[in-house]
């Protein structure tokens, strides 16, 4: 210490020279701020918890799935025709002529589908997922087809051969036989599989007996009944030239999907009906293809249709939330810290450890009371324990009753700002920024005359007195 460190008589000692002590403001303040970037690491484990338990739920729902019927999209009924044309090649320097199969694929000029769906929720141990049995209707025709409409360096059409296929994502879904019916003739029975190869659907021989010496076959108009039941969606192919689709359902929250949106539609708390019109122009395929893969492929980002989900993910909630975590727990830690200014005690290190791994829990406790209760509920109860505990904890730390109840307060805002997030994911970015833009504009003036340094005014030096003449006479030589 140097001279001019020293106290001089009638002068107040003056602090040390130093930026803050350990128990400063300012030192709670950047303990508090590495309390909180190392909180992201658990929140990150957290975060693999929830997904982690989403794709184990997915696994779930796709078990219940396997006995039910999954999600089913139907394209068809499309006609398939076989016939040969003849080709020239060349083998060993000679022309040789052979026969080689293809197909003729056919579109309906007409059609019309017309589906009636009633949900029911499936659920296993605490997993559920939706669950529908629809009456579905495919009516419409397809024109007649002669000779001329094939290549004309056909050779055969095997008329006998050919087959109405109808593609269905899960066929296991079907709860009866399905029979193609025809006006004034008896009706035909489908049979598994599209009948020209790969696929998953039904299909039926709507010309047995007639040979390759036919001109050509008559239009052909149909009708399909299908009871089918599925999981999660509903959606229908345009295949027509003219398409017109409407779906009717008791699901109060439909999600429509697809290259097309319905035309009409109306949604109550009973139930939802929909209607499409789609026209020739529209669709991505010709009236007629090669191949079964042709229209399937065509086919494939061209449906209409309606999602049968639970309008509350309850995983996607609880991961959004977790990723709102660091400003939760800055708000936190902010309020004990305040709490901490405006009292008389002090709260330790470790027990801001505590504040802090408590808030990474509330979302671990929020994720387990969700799958069993839902989301809105167990944000409900799990708040509460949260608020409950951290505002005691506070209160008896700070021997304050008044702390803990504006601890109380300050975690109830947060919470329920955190659920208006969650709940507005178009307005999320800007309601959070407004948020945290106001939070920190008070916490500014509001600490405008913390002594951050922690340097208080020490005790007034008294100044020595002049010793009596008696002290001097009894002072040794």
């Amino acid at each position: 210490m140097t001279p001019s460190d020293l106290p001089v008589a009638g002068e107040p000692a003056r602090p040390p020279k130093r930026l803050f002590s350990t128990a400063s403001p300012a030192a709670k303040f950047f303990l508090v701020g590495g309390l909180i970037v190392l909180l992201l690491v658990p929140l990150m484990l957290v975060k693999g918890l929830v997904d982690e338990r989403a794709a184990y739920a997915d696994g779930a729902r796709a078990e219940i799935a396997q006995g039910w019927g999954g999600t089913q999209t139907l394209v068809g009924p499309f006609l398939v025709v076989p016939y040969t044309v003849a080709e020239t090649v060349t083998v060993d320097g000679r022309e040789t002529r052979r026969e080689v199969p293809r197909t003729l694929v056919a579109l309906p000029q007409r059609f019309a589908a017309t589906a009636t769906a009633g949900t029911e929720v499936l659920k296993r141990a605490i997993y559920a997922v939706t669950g529908y049995r629809a009456e579905v209707a495919l009516t419409g025709g397809f024109d007649a087809l002669s000779r001329a409409d094939f290549p004309g360096d056909v050779v055969r059409i095997d008329w006998s051969r050919a087959v109405l296929s109808l593609s269905l994502s899960d066929p296991s879904g079907l709860r009866e036989g399905v029979d193609l019916e025809r006006p004034g003739a008896a009706s035909l029975a489908f049979e598994p599989g599209l009948g020209t190869g790969g696929g998953s659907g039904i299909h039926v021989r709507p010309f047995p007996g007639l040979d390759a010496t036919v001109e050509g076959v008559p239009a052909l108009p149909f009708t399909i009944p299908l009871k089918l039941s599925g999981t999660d969606w509903l959606a229908i192919a345009p295949v027509g030239r003219d398409s017109t689709v409407s779906i009717a359902s008791d699901w109060p929250h439909p999600s429509f999907f697809g290259s097309f949106l319905p035309e009409s539609r109306t949604v109550e708390t009973t139930g939802f009906t929909a209607a499409w019109t789609v026209p020739d122009l529209a669709r991505p395929v010709p009236q007629t293809l090669s191949s079964v893969e042709a229209v399937l492929d065509g086919f494939s980002g061209a449906t209409l249709g309606v999602r049968f989900l639970d309008p509350v993910d309850f995983y996607a909630l609880v991961d959004r939330a977790v990723k709102y975590g660091i400003l939760f727990l800055a708000v936190a830690f902010g309020g004990v810290f305040a709490m901490e200014l405006a009292s008389r005690g002090r709260f330790h290190p470790v027990q801001y450890v505590f504040v802090g791994v408590a808030s990474v829990l509330f979302y671990v406790l929020l994720l387990a009371l969700a799958e069993v209760i839902g989301f809105t509920p167990a944000y409900v109860v799990a708040s509460a324990a949260l608020v409950a505990q951290l505002a005691t904890y506070v209160g008896v730390a700070l021997a304050s009753r008044r702390a803990g109840l504006a601890m109380a307060a300050i975690l109830t805002v947060a919470l329920a700002l955190l659920y208006a997030l969650l709940q507005t994911q178009a307005y999320a970015l800007l309601v959070g920024t407004v948020a945290a833009f106001v939070v920190l504009t008070a916490a500014m003036f509001l600490t405008l005359r913390v002594d951050w340094s922690g340097g208080r005014a020490a005790v007034p030096v008294t100044p020595p007195t002049e010793p009596s003449d008696a002290s001097r006479a009894m002072a040794p030589l």
